[in-house]
Order: structure tokens, then sequence, then C-alpha cells
């Protein structure tokens, strides 16, 4: 059972290192876009690996799960989870709870998530002895309610038919930290169990990306004589309203350090002659975040 929790961890460390290396690399170009709502259903086994007085709780091998997932970006959501297993050994176990996800996606239509769940759980469990004296007194364990905390992750394979709305879940794999107040007699217990569940997952809806900011800029004047002031003003499309907005400007009359969204040009000391003004708005470093224009303008000859 060892090698079992051993495994989870492995699981986890697996995740987390593909989360950074992924990022190195391109996923496939006809990848679907992030679902918004993810439903999972499918089978589980709860391994308990515990021992109450001297009596081993066994595997609830005939389990199932289901869980659904609203994601608010394309990797982070909130998760709500529920299991039921069968006493189809001595024991059985049903909860439920809820906490954030995180999803990456990988190339080849795969898809690595982790989440931290929090919530409740029930047992019931076989009769031990509560009592050793003469005679010996039994009891059965359950049923009780208590806290669980999960640690967890897994990864699903997106199946190309059915319109990308299907995915297979490969594996999921659970640490379920339990805590059970029995009774008086028995006193209370804390169970470090795993929890092993394949299944299918029904994607709704889609997370597109954001349009890439756009940039276009304009003069007016368009002509103008030697030392007349002109305006070049920018108009962006497609900003995040959550994010700030900064302009730069470059060129021939241009001040130092405008960062306006309309600058003031000075043509005195210009020849006459076409001039071309740069423009730059930047909400972020990422792709997408950034955008340039150039405004065309003309100096005239004076008239002799």
């Amino acid at each position: 059972m060892l090698s079992l929790h051993k495994l989870s961890i492995c699981l986890l460390a697996a995740v987390v290192l593909s989360s950074s290396l992924v990022r190195a690399q391109q996923v496939a170009s006809d990848a679907p876009p992030p679902s918004r709502i993810d439903l999972f259903a499918g089978y589980t086994d709860w391994l308990p690996n515990a021992v109450i007085r001297g009596e081993h709780l066994s595997n609830a091998r005939q389990g199932v799960i289901a869980s659904g997932a609203y994601y608010f970006s394309p990797r982070i959501g909130v998760e709500l989870a529920g299991d039921y297993h069968l006493a189809s050994a001595n024991t059985s176990m049903r909860s439920v709870s809820i906490g954030p996800i995180y999803r990456f996606a990988l190339p080849a239509h795969f898809t690595a998530f982790a989440h931290v769940l929090g919530g409740a759980a029930e047992i019931v469990g076989p009769e031990v002895a509560s009592y050793y004296g003469y005679p010996v007194i039994a009891d059965s364990i359950g049923p009780a309610w208590g806290p669980q905390l999960t640690f967890g992750g897994g990864i699903d394979w997106n199946v190309r038919f059915f319109h990308h709305r299907l995915s297979l879940r490969l594996l999921q794999v659970d640490d379920l930290y339990e805590y059970f107040h029995l009774n008086p007699l028995l006193g209370s217990i804390n169970l470090n169990t795993l929890r092993i569940s394949s299944g299918v997952v029904f994607r709704f809806g889609a997370i597109n990306p954001p349009l890439p900011v756009t940039l276009s800029c304009v003069a007016s004047p368009l002509n103008v004589l030697p030392g007349e002031l002109l305006t070049v003003s920018g108009e962006p499309d497609h900003l995040n309203r959550h994010k700030d907005i900064v302009f730069h400007w470059t060129g021939p009359g241009v001040g130092a350090g405008e960062t306006s969204p309309a600058v003031t040009v000075d043509t005195a000391g210009l020849e006459p002659g076409t001039y071309l003004i740069g423009g730059q708005v930047v909400q972020g470093q990422h792709a997408g975040e950034s955008a340039h224009c150039t405004a065309k303008f003309r100096v005239m000859p004076m008239k002799q």
C-alpha cells in the first residue's frame, strides 16, 4: 500500500514538472479551445490502508465518482466532487468536497490537472472490539461523518470525435486526509487514504483566447505649415479593462516621455516634406498585449 501512496506523490510531482516543461513546447495547432465546464463520471477504487482495533479496513473497489468543474480562465476553475464506495469489502465511504482546480494543455490532445478540495466524508466499517475484557464487547465503525481534505491530480485525453466534447480520464489519483469521531468507546481515527479513478469527461462551452490589442493613429491636420502644431491621436481596440494602458510616441517634433493617448507635434524647424509618427500601446509583456501604429503628416512649403 505504501507503494501506491508513493505512486500518487510521483504523479503529482509529474504534473507540476510537466507544467513547467509544457510552456516551452508548442501545443498542436488543431487543439480545441479550453472548455468552460467539465463534467466527469467514472469508476473509483478507495484504499483505506488502516487497521482499527486489530481489524483491517479492506478496499471498497465498487465505487462511483462524479465531479463538475467550472473554469474562470483557460487554466483556473472551481470543482465540486462526490463519490460513493459500496461496502463490497468490509468498509464503505462516501464524500463530497469543493475547491480550486488547475489544468494545462499538453501535446497530442492531453490535459493534466491538479486540485485541492475540502469537504466531508462518511465511513461505515466492520465490527471491532471496543472492550477487551470478558466478555469482549464489539462495536461497529460508523456510520460517522468527518472532515476530509483532498490533494490530487490526473490526466485526460481529448477524443477527436464528437466535436471534441468528450475526453477520457485516463487516471486520477487523490490522497485523502480524513478524521472521524466514531463513539465514546472507539474514540476518533485519522485516516490517510488513497483513491484511484478513471472515466469519461463531458466538455461544454469554450474559453476562446482574447483578441490581440490593436492600435490605429491619425494626424490632424494632415497638412501644416512649418512651425504649426498638429495632434496625433491613438485609437486602441480590444483592450483589457482590468489592466493599465501606457502609450509611447516617437518621431520628429514629439517630446520625450509622452504617454498619453494623444500627442502634440511641434513642426518648428522641420523642412517641407512627409513625416511619420510612431505610436505604441502596451498593457503587458505577453503576446497580443501591445500594438504599434504610424501616422503620416506633411509639412507644406511656405508660399512665396
